[in-house]
């Protein structure tokens, strides 16, 4: 399962990033679907992430100063191997702190939203766009 993590500023980019996705059969964890507001949040995201084969961090400026990001990004790393461990660049996000950029632990795959179909089928870490 993959599981998708990113800023509501970010929606837009996300719902057509999911869509391709479940176009390639790929199972998608996502908020908007599979969350259930009457019930905590915190144990739900934490059961996701456990579960998740891989987690996409769509990185924007949004995502950076989200509480909920930084929550499921923590969690993630804590719990998954680096490699399992995904950013997302979207085009209007291009200049991102050098750090990010460099950082060993992650892939970092640029994807606009036009050309949002050259993800491999399906996606997995280690490969760079």
């Amino acid at each position: 399962m993959i599981f998708i993590c990113y800023s509501w500023a970010d929606a837009l980019f996300v719902r057509n990033l999911t869509q391709v996705l479940d176009g390639r059969g790929q199972h998608v964890w996502i908020d908007y679907t599979q969350l259930d507001l009457d019930q905590p949040l915190e144990p739900q995201l934490e059961q996701a992430i456990f579960a998740a084969d891989l987690f996409l961090f769509v990185d924007s400026t949004s995502a950076r100063i989200s509480r909920w990001v930084r929550f499921e990004l923590s969690l993630a790393s804590k719990v998954l191997h680096p490699t399992q461990i995904v950013h997302i660049l979207p085009e209007y996000q291009m200049c991102v702190p050098e750090q990010i950029v460099q950082h060993e632990a992650y892939t970092h795959y640029l994807i606009s939203d036009v050309g949002i179909n050259s993800l491999p089928h399906p996606p997995t870490a280690g490969q760079f766009f």
